[in-house]
């Protein structure tokens, strides 16, 4: 049984308080006490700011991973997610139009040959906050291993 924290909710008020303060400390400790309760894994919604919703969550999810992740990075390596129908079919697209000796296949680095694709790098750092794109850390991890493809190993000096 997996167990959801949910209190980091910007419909409650002292967390919206905290979200539009960037309160740091005060997202950590709630984050801290559901990891501590038991949590396996912590859900972090900022609805109520619908005019900045995504800088307000990108915030919200680096304050709460600051924490939780330092203890957890293990867990939190293997959770995957499914490609969406339209990236796979742009990556199909990709493989049966370019030559292979050419095409850097990003998915295929970064996911395999499954479509089932990792949400945090081996250290517990996000690697996409919406499926789509890449997190500061995320580009940085997927740079290290587009680097290891013996097609742009050329390139490094």
């Amino acid at each position: 049984m997996l167990i959801i924290g949910e209190r980091i909710n910007s419909s409650r008020k002292p967390i919206a308080q905290a979200i539009e303060a960037h309160d740091a400390d005060f997202i950590q400790k709630e984050a801290i006490m559901q990891a501590e309760s038991g949590a396996d894994y912590i859900d972090v919604k900022t609805g109520a700011f619908m005019d900045k919703e995504a800088d307000q969550l990108k915030w919200d999810i680096e304050t709460a991973q600051e924490t939780v992740v330092k203890t957890d990075a293990e867990k939190l390596s293997v959770i995957e997610v499914e490609t969406t129908e339209i990236h796979q079919q742009v990556t199909e697209m990709l493989r049966k139009t370019l030559p292979m000796d050419v095409l850097v296949d990003l998915h295929e680095i970064l996911c395999g040959d499954d479509m089932i694709c990792p949400q945090f790098t081996p250290e517990g750092k996000l690697l996409s906050y919406d499926g789509s794109h890449l997190t500061r850390d995320g580009a940085k991890y997927l740079g290290e291993l587009m680097f290891q493809d013996s097609k742009l190993n050329r390139y490094l000096p």
